[in-house]
């Protein structure tokens, strides 16, 4: 049963109704992302740190021995001959999405300790989420998935999909600090960004936006008005070729 998985959390959101998670069902999963996001410098310093201040994890997560783990972990990747540390720094580059090296059973020192730093900040962080409410439920246009994507202030995005249709659990797939360049981004401009994200996600889907004011703190962009055009001309298309095939098969039978 998917509720006795170690990473299970049933939380309730802003009017009262219970959504279950599970934080990451895969492990190495887990592993990949901890190390990923905690290594980044700029994600460390501008966002999980604040919430790690935030969430009272002080006690239970001394600063200094997580800042240690971090450099071992950094260290193991060396050794392990990772093709996408950055030599001079923690940092792992972004291209390591494509890289099979945490599906093995790979051991890197320190990393459960930060794995299970990880799972309750993303928990404190879906809390959060869920009573501001800043979350989006929708059905992916290319993939057919059920998704939930949340932001929160700190700032960190969280990016789930549904896995179990039987019982509606959602399984984070990623959790993040999200940057440009290595630089810190406005917290309009990434609620803007994730905005247009999930309706270019959704394409002619129905989005059910918790709340909508919550979504509508940043200006809207020319950008977004372009992506909504975009959308509205690719549905147009879509449905004159429909109709052209259906009025082809009229015409022949």
């Amino acid at each position: 049963m998917i509720q006795e998985h170690p990473r299970y959390q049933k939380m309730v959101t802003h009017n009262g109704n219970e959504i279950e998670f599970v934080i990451f069902h895969k492990e190495y999963k887990l592993r990949s992302h901890a190390a990923k996001h905690f290594l980044h410098t700029y994600e460390w310093e501008t966002g999980w740190i604040k919430i790690y201040r935030e969430a009272s994890l002080l006690d239970k997560y001394n600063l200094n021995e997580i800042n240690e783990l971090r450099t071992k972990v950094s260290d193991s990747l060396k050794e392990m001959n990772c093709p996408y540390i950055i030599a001079s720094e923690m940092e792992v580059n972004d291209s390591c999405r494509v890289c099979n090296l945490f599906r093995k059973k790979c051991y890197l020192t320190g990393i459960e300790k930060l794995q299970s730093l990880y799972v309750e900040l993303i928990r404190h962080s879906i809390e959060k989420v869920l009573q501001v409410p800043r979350y989006a439920e929708f059905v992916d246009f290319y993939c057919g998935q059920d998704i939930l994507i949340g932001v929160r202030e700190g700032p960190v995005i969280i990016r789930t999909s549904l896995l179990s249709e039987q019982k509606p659990v959602y399984n984070v797939m990623t959790s993040f600090v999200p940057l440009s360049f290595g630089i810190k981004v406005k917290f309009a401009d990434i609620i803007n960004d994730e905005r247009i994200n999930i309706k270019e996600k959704a394409r002619r889907n129905h989005i059910e936006w918790y709340e909508e004011d919550t979504w509508r703190i940043a200006v809207h962009s020319s950008k977004e008005n372009k992506v909504e055009k975009k959308i509205t001309r690719t549905e147009k298309t879509a449905k004159e070729w429909i109709d052209a095939f259906y009025n082809f098969y009229d015409d022949k039978f």
